[in-house]
Formats: structure tokens, C-alpha cells, sequence
């Protein structure tokens, strides 16, 4: 295996280090996800970086779904905007995944107040 594919094998989930997660009480994710993409591995912490810029704001269970999908909206404006700039001039591309990163936050937010609310729904 090479230096690479090591690499990337070394920062995916696996059934091994969820049951380990587990034991201590620590883990968070479905066992058919434990294998997750090196892509989206990096998009999360990607996202995760920009949601801790924020934390200082209130938490998004307390904003409204129509608050997160305005949000949602101008931070779409936000990405075309920087991927003109990427287009016309080449420079950038990390505006574009900062942009991008909140984009999926926001979508993120509206998803989990979603699964919130589902969740009160069956306990009612």
C-alpha cells in the first residue's frame, strides 16, 4: 500500500475504531456509515472550522427554519460570487470553500432541526 493510500486509509472510520468509540461511550455515527469518504471527511472539518468562527452566536435550534434558508440563500449569493472571481481571475479557490462550507451549514442546521423536530414528534 502506498504512503497515500495509507494516509487516507489512517483518517477513515472504521468498524474497529467505531467499536472503540462505542466502549467509551463516544460514538456518534451509524455503523453502516463507518467507512466515510476522505472527501467528505475533509468537507466536514471544513464545516466544522466555519461553525466554530460562529460560535459565539446563538445555536440554530433556536432560529426558525425560513431564518436558516434566507441565510442559506445569501450565502449561495456569497458562493457565485466567488466562483466568478475563481473564473475570471484564478484566484480564490479557498473563498470558495469557505463559502461552500457555509452553504452546507446552513442546509446542515435546517436539516437538523428537522431531525429534532421529527424526533419530538414521535414522543409526543
Amino acid at each position: 500500500m502506498s504512503e497515500s493510500a495509507r494516509s487516507r486509509a489512517a483518517g477513515i472510520l472504521t468498524i474497529g475504531k467505531i467499536r472503540m468509540l462505542e466502549e467509551a461511550g463516544l460514538a456518534v455515527v451509524e455503523k453502516e456509515f463507518a467507512e466515510v469518504r476522505p472527501a467528505v471527511q475533509w468537507f466536514a472539518v471544513q464545516m466544522e472550522k466555519k461553525l466554530r468562527e460562529n460560535d459565539h452566536k446563538k445555536h440554530w435550534s433556536e432560529c426558525s427554519v425560513d431564518y436558516l434558508y434566507d441565510r442559506m440563500d445569501q450565502e449561495v449569493v456569497e458562493l457565485d460570487r466567488a466562483l466568478l472571481e475563481v473564473e475570471r481571475t484564478g484566484n480564490g479557490k479557498e473563498e470558495v470553500i469557505f463559502e461552500a462550507a457555509d452553504v452546507a451549514n446552513f442546509a446542515m442546521m435546517i436539516a437538523d432541526n428537522m431531525r429534532e423536530d421529527q424526533s419530538k414528534d414521535r414522543r409526543d
